[in-house]
């Protein structure tokens, strides 16, 4: 009974090749599954416990040795089913060729993918801004990076794109300065407006106090405006407390504004007439 199988398999083709040999390349196939999937998660536990390469490069070795895998295997299959090599290769190159000058800007994407993961201007997790775009980096992909914007909107930004553009990081340093102009009517008080403006800070939450990487908080007339005097005002916090230190102080000052009778004048336009 096995003896008739096996002939039949082996004498039995589908085009050029027996199903026997169909078979057997589909068995292959299971297993360099199973392997794949076993070298992939030994891969990525390796990745993860090494502290010294960003995620985003983590995710690009995965898929390049997932891709040489996936091409290695193809190789194999192809000399199995009795497809020459050397002809094979000779072919993906013509293709390759083809492609790549079809597919320029992919290639161009592709690169700048792997030189901004190699320079780390940023990484996942960061907020950053790149041309008119800003959000937290959630996937820095072979060609695209992705941002989520505040609103939780989700940018496929490319590569060549992000690479040519200005990149800020806001999420790079521990501490950031926050920075208000504060208008106020000219016929108040200089020094009673700039205590105030201090008091304003002191029961600020998240203001941090002068120390090796911040300074002591700022509070100065800056200019004269055409309607005001502007006021300056300059405190220190941590990046994750950047907002709630912005809207807190901004209320604070409102606040103690109103208590004390002080003045955020409107613009004001005098017109004299000469008779």
């Amino acid at each position: 009974m096995f003896a008739k199988i096996l002939h039949y398999l082996n004498h039995t083709k589908v085009g050029s090749v027996t199903l026997g040999r169909l078979l057997y390349v589909a068995l292959v196939l299971i297993a360099f599954l199973i392997v794949m999937k076993i070298i992939m998660r030994i891969t990525r536990k390796a990745l993860k416990k090494s502290d010294q390469i960003d995620k985003g490069a983590q995710i690009l070795i995965a898929r390049g040795i997932k891709f040489l895998l996936i091409a290695l295997f193809i190789i194999t299959a192809c000399g199995m089913l009795g497809v020459e090599i050397s002809s094979f290769v000779a072919l993906m190159s013509i293709v390759g060729a083809a492609l790549a000058l079809a597919a320029q800007n992919i290639l161009t994407n592709l690169f700048d993918g792997i030189i901004l993961i190699c320079n780390h201007p940023f990484h996942i997790g960061d907020y950053i801004e790149t041309g008119d775009d800003g959000g937290t980096v959630v996937d820095t992909g072979l060609l695209y990076t992705r941002l989520c914007t505040p609103d939780n909107k989700v940018i496929s930004i490319p590569n060549s794109q992000v690479f040519g553009d200005r990149i800020i990081n806001y999420s790079t340093a521990e501490q950031r300065r926050v920075e208000l102009l504060i208008p106020t009517s000219y016929s108040d008080d200089m020094e009673k407006v700039k205590a105030i403006l201090h008091r304003a800070v002191d029961m600020t939450p998240g203001v941090l106090p002068e120390g090796e990487a911040t300074a002591a908080p700022v509070v100065r007339l800056k200019e004269f405006g055409q309607s005001s005097m502007n006021y300056t005002v300059r405190v220190w916090c941590n990046s994750s407390d950047y907002w709630s230190v912005y809207y807190d102080l901004i209320e604070n000052i409102k606040r103690l504004y109103d208590e004390e009778g002080l003045t955020i004048p409107f613009n004001q336009l005098d017109v004299r007439v000469k008779q």
